[in-house]
């Protein structure tokens, strides 16, 4: 039985429908899509941020509690001894303070920024270096608050917590290494993507 017109029609009509079915399902896979790269993108670089704010204040307390346990172990009694080099721990140790808590404020910022795209046990490893600061500041300031020479059972007991400090820094900064491989997301994705299109360009020169 042969189709009339109408018939036509409403198959054309169907056609149509499905074919704008079809093409807002694609649509919104494509914004779907779309939207969870931005965030990975952007996680990415949140992540990238992070590492480098974590990698700096955890350097900076390492040379901080470094320096100190080095000056310590100059001064047995074994050593020559001189009050006015008190005067240089006293300086190293202020401007270990400052370093760190510079760079401890900006970990701060970066976290409060942040908190949308790193996961909250991320966030917590960002935190953890302030109490090594808190710490390492209470046993440092009296080791500088007298000219006199310090007994080597107190100097050795000061040099392992120091030691301790600067091992709780780098092994926090060894964990972190965590967000630099979700850092590292964004450079991976360009290299895929700038390969990707130089691929095309030479395509259609051929």
């Amino acid at each position: 039985m042969a189709w009339g017109l109408e018939k036509w029609a409403q198959l054309g009509d169907a056609v149509g429908g499905l074919a704008t079915l079809g093409g807002l399902v694609f649509a919104v896979v494509s914004v779907n899509r779309w939207r969870r790269e931005r965030l990975d993108e952007r996680r990415a670089e949140a992540a990238g941020r992070a590492y480098v704010a974590l990698s700096r204040a955890c350097d900076s307390l390492a040379f901080w509690a470094d320096g100190c346990a080095a000056f310590l172990v100059s001064h047995r009694s074994d050593r020559p001894f001189a009050g006015e080099d008190f005067a240089l721990y006293r300086s190293h140790n202020e401007l270990g303070q400052r370093s760190s808590r510079e760079a401890l404020n900006d970990l701060r910022q970066l976290v409060e920024s942040s908190s949308v795209y790193l996961d909250e046990p991320e966030l917590k490893l960002l935190l953890e270096a302030e109490p090594i600061w808190q710490a390492l500041r209470t046993d440092a300031a009296p080791v500088g608050a007298t000219d006199k020479r310090l007994s080597d059972p107190i100097i050795d007991k000061m040099c392992a917590r120091f030691d301790g400090y600067a091992a709780n820094a780098r092994a926090l900064l060894d964990r972190g290494s965590v967000l630099r491989d979700v850092g590292r997301y964004r450079i991976a994705r360009r290299s895929r993507t700038r390969r990707s299109s130089a691929a095309e360009r030479e395509e259609g020169m051929t």
